[in-house]
């Protein structure tokens, strides 16, 4: 998850929280301070990107879908929560996950790449690749192998 984060200017805080607790795997811990950091300082999008990602390896979807709007919302920038927020929405079940995905896609080109080419490797239906995708992410970091 680590990896993918990188994509992100981090403030030191956080840098710390995603190298040793996020890396760790602890993701409850990482929560636990990523609470605290959001509630000194609500303004800070990266904090709702990274604790939408803890909560999404913990399969917490409602509350990971919250935490990457609430990103989205500080930073109309932050791509890469608009394509998890997709994810997380498709997998809970609401109707307008496309839509997210597909701004994000537009919006990044080096997503949009890396997803056409894992959609091109598979014979899955979209939303069921989407769903399968984001259950894997959420055990095993997949989207830590994104450029």
């Amino acid at each position: 998850m680590v990896g993918y984060f990188r994509m992100v200017k981090m403030k030191p805080v956080l840098e710390k929280i995603a190298e040793e607790y996020i890396a760790a795997e602890d993701y409850v811990a990482a929560l636990e301070l990523l609470d605290r950091y959001i509630k000194d300082d609500e303004s800070v999008a990266q904090a709702y990107f990274f604790r939408g990602g803890c909560h999404m390896k913990l399969r917490r979807f409602p509350p990971a879908i919250e935490d990457f709007r609430a990103a989205i919302e500080l930073d109309d920038r932050m791509h890469e929560a608009r394509l998890l927020l997709g994810i997380c929405m498709n997998v809970s079940g609401d109707k307008d996950w496309e839509t997210e995905i597909e701004t994000a896609l537009a919006a990044c080109p080096d997503l949009k790449d890396e997803y056409e080419r894992i959609m091109d490797a598979t014979a899955y239906d979209h939303t069921e690749y989407l769903r399968r995708y984001a259950m894997e992410w959420a055990g095993s970091g997949v989207i830590g192998r994104l450029p």
